[in-house]
């Protein structure tokens, strides 16, 4: 992800304004400018999507757990539980129930 801001600190340093830099990399020029100059890494999945990196969702990992951050690769699909509708991430193409205890 820090790739990112290299790739914009040497298009800024080709010449190019903040503003150009910004709508190529399809952001505004100050979050450009954050992510190059301070290594910032937006939390915003909407900002994360337009730069091309893995979204950040709440999932909650065990009953004991409560919810947390977890970075989200692209080919991974969250499903509701077919018994409880709770979002969780499917560990096997079959899994259909987030927990073995939800099955009927």
């Amino acid at each position: 992800m820090n790739n990112t801001g290299h790739k914009m600190l040497e298009k800024h340093g080709d010449g190019n304004s903040w503003r150009k830099v910004a709508d190529e990399f399809g952001v505004s020029p100050s979050m450009a400018w954050r992510i190059a100059k301070e290594g910032y890494e937006p939390q915003d999945n909407e900002i994360r999507a337009a730069l091309g990196w893995p979204l950040i969702v709440k999932v909650q990992v065990s009953e004991k757990k409560e919810l947390e951050n977890v970075l989200l690769p692209w080919n991974v699909k969250i499903l509701n539980c077919r018994s409880c509708q709770r979002p969780f991430i499917r560990l096997h193409p079959r899994q259909v129930y987030c927990d073995p205890s939800c099955r009927p």
